[in-house]
């Protein structure tokens, strides 16, 4: 077993460094919760339908009680009071600390690959997984990507690929690869759910969906597009199959497809590396 008091300082570091990842982490996973079911603060303040909440503090759906501190612990809060409420003792949806959990494993299998370095990776992607599991989870509940998660997304794909420390191969090579990347990929998905549009009849990619895929190539660039595409295919296929087993509808959000494809090859094209 590791000794703090007997490890090198490198050692001692890599624990600090890992606590402040599992920290973040589950913060940031607070906040996708917050993003994923408070939507009306993404709907600056107009609500959506089926809302009950019109506080801006966090409440018990059940019983109104406005949380205090030791309730809204990520993870820990749910834990310790065993999924209940500790006012009424009504029952919390585990998918509160699912939704932190994500993140927090997101968060970790990025830094285990990548490490602590630099500080635009440590933030942008732990940031970004919250708003990537967020955006997965309001969409399968209301088959929807909002335009403001996705602007998000986007602008830390800017913050992190035009980081002055990020790049080396110069500010024009760097704009070709990823501004053209988010041009490329949300012109092909424009045109692709319009081709598909024509065969089936039917809306088959939200605007929502072209969106993302702008978003997604400025992080990814033009040299991920065939792998991106390709893992949406098949993820977008299985995620439809089991839609139409589970939930018995035909209309089934392609987004969760997206954005699981957006963090795999995120993850393991290698571009992160500093």
């Amino acid at each position: 077993m590791l000794s703090v008091w007997s490890s090198s300082p490198s050692d001692i570091l890599y624990i600090l460094e890992l606590t402040l990842v599992v920290l973040l982490g589950l913060a940031f996973g607070s906040f996708a919760t917050m993003m994923a079911h408070r939507g009306y603060i993404l709907k600056f303040g107009k609500g959506w339908q089926g809302d009950d909440s019109k506080s801006t503090r966090s409440q018990c759906p059940k019983c109104q009680a406005k949380l205090g501190v030791f309730d809204l612990i990520p993870l820990l809060s749910w834990l310790f009071q065993r999924g209940k409420c500790r006012h009424c003792r009504a029952p919390i949806s585990p998918v509160y600390p699912a939704i932190e959990v994500s993140v927090l494993l997101m968060s970790l299998s990025f830094f285990f690959l990548y490490g602590f370095e630099p500080f635009a990776l440590l933030f942008c992607v732990i940031a970004a997984s919250s708003i990537l599991v967020g955006l997965a989870v309001y969409d399968l509940r209301h088959k929807i990507l909002p335009n403001q998660m996705v602007l998000a997304l986007a602008i830390l794909g800017l913050v992190y690929r035009f980081w002055p420390s990020s790049y080396e191969t110069g500010i024009k090579l760097q704009a070709i690869e990823y501004l053209g990347g988010a041009a490329l990929y949300a012109v092909l998905a424009f045109i692709m759910g319009w081709v598909m549009q024509l065969l089936l009849k039917k809306q088959a990619l939200g605007m929502g969906d072209v969106k993302f895929f702008g978003a997604a190539g400025l992080w990814l660039g033009i040299s991920q597009l065939g792998a991106f595409c390709i893992l949406s295919g098949v993820l977008g296929v299985a995620l439809g199959i089991g839609w139409q087993y589970v939930m018995k509808e035909k209309v089934f959000p392609f987004g969760p497809a997206l954005i699981a494809s957006f963090y795999v090859v995120l993850l393991l094209n290698g571009s992160l590396l500093p």
